[in-house]
């Protein structure tokens, strides 16, 4: 399988830099620190030669797409970056990492991951102008890379590697690693250039020489185009003038003076004009009427909106939320037959009661707010 060009590796730079971009916005929102993923390195590499140079305990974050491009592509970054944005999560920064992240940690950087792919994915989704949609991120903590049971990727199978530059506040300054299994990476680059008609199998055009061949009709010899011969200085001390250009003279019959028409060297381009304003833009091949201070209903029907069930709410000290485990009675502020909220990011949206539909839990709404 031949490896991409370089215009193919940039190309797939480019798409992660917007994507990770999305990804660290909506990172910074979640933690509440300025998120930064900027400056990705794009190479070509083995899986043999990730692991042997990353030989640090790591969280390994498979991200599966499964509509607009199919494939996996995995995330790596290390146990103590991982654990400092779960102490974020849990909304204390300065709380030491521990050795070997356990559950709650894990838990606490999946939703992370989550919330991060999920924006990169919409950015992709804007690029490609098609769904790109994405299952929810599979972690996994390693304390080394090379025992990994890798399921995408032979070790010795080429990858491409996209190093990124991760900044979290005062916090975290190192990097994270992006892995693409080759065909994921072609299927991309396909996605990006292909209205170009670059083949992705054929290396790039080699630099043309210095002198460049001039083709001649057939039966010529080949002539090597000449660089041009410069004009002779003037003298020292002679001043030169540009060439003046004359107008045209106009012909005139025999025996007349002949007269000199003025020409417009630069006329004027009519363009036409249009009397109505434009009242209409197509959005995503449908039409709206624009009214203004409104923003159409329609651009806003693909925005996503996490939607929580709140059975009910206590505080705690962070001490006693570090002691919860498996079998854990909390104490909620509610009773059983309470309604339970329905909240839209951040927003009480409706009331409702717990039901069993098809033995899943779920809640039909009784009560909507305006």
């Amino acid at each position: 399988m031949s490896k991409l060009t370089p215009l193919q590796l940039d190309a797939l730079g480019e798409s992660g830099n917007i994507a990770m971009g999305a990804a660290a916005t909506a990172l910074s929102e979640l933690l509440g620190h300025k998120v930064d993923i900027t400056a990705p390195v794009v190479t070509s590499t083995s899986m043999e030669e990730i692991s042997s140079n990353y030989n640090i305990p790591c969280v390994l974050v498979r991200v599966r797409y499964v509509e607009g491009i199919i494939g996996t592509n995995l995330l790596i970054l290390s146990d103590r970056d991982a654990g400092v944005i779960a102490n974020m999560m849990m909304g204390d920064a300065n709380l030491p990492v521990p050795e070997k992240l356990d559950e709650m940690y894990l838990s606490a950087v999946s939703e992370a991951m989550n919330q991060m792919m999920g924006s990169s994915a919409t950015a992709l989704s804007e690029m490609f102008n098609r769904r790109i949609d994405i299952t929810p991120p599979e972690l996994e903590y390693l304390e080394e890379l090379k025992k990994v049971e890798l399921r995408e990727v032979e070790r010795k199978q080429e990858v491409v590697l996209i190093t990124f530059k991760l900044i979290v506040g005062d916090y975290i300054n190192s990097k994270m690693l992006q892995v693409l299994p080759l065909d994921f990476a072609k299927a991309m680059v396909q996605e990006m250039l292909g209205g170009f008609d670059l083949p992705l199998d054929e290396p790039a055009l080699p630099e043309p020489d210095d002198e460049a061949i001039v083709v001649e009709p057939s039966g010529a010899e080949p002539a090597v185009a000449k660089p041009p011969v410069a004009e002779p200085a003037a003298e020292e001390g002679q001043m030169t003038e540009p060439p003046v250009m004359e107008p045209p003279v106009a012909e005139s019959p025999v025996g007349e003076t002949p007269t000199r028409v003025p020409v417009d060297l630069e006329p004027e381009i009519k363009r036409p004009v249009v009397d109505t304003p434009l009242a209409e833009e197509q959005i995503s091949g449908f039409y709206y009427q624009q009214e203004e201070g409104k923003v159409p209903l329609e651009l806003l029907r693909d925005v996503p909106v996490r939607i929580t069930g709140v059975l009910g709410r206590t505080r705690m000290l962070l001490k006693d939320l570090m002691a919860v485990d498996v079998g854990t009675t909390i104490e909620l502020d509610a009773v059983a037959n309470d309604p339970v909220e329905i909240v839209a990011n951040g927003k009480v949206v409706a009331r409702g009661e717990i039901v069993l539909y098809k033995e899943y839990l779920g809640i039909r709404i009784t009560e909507l707010f305006s």
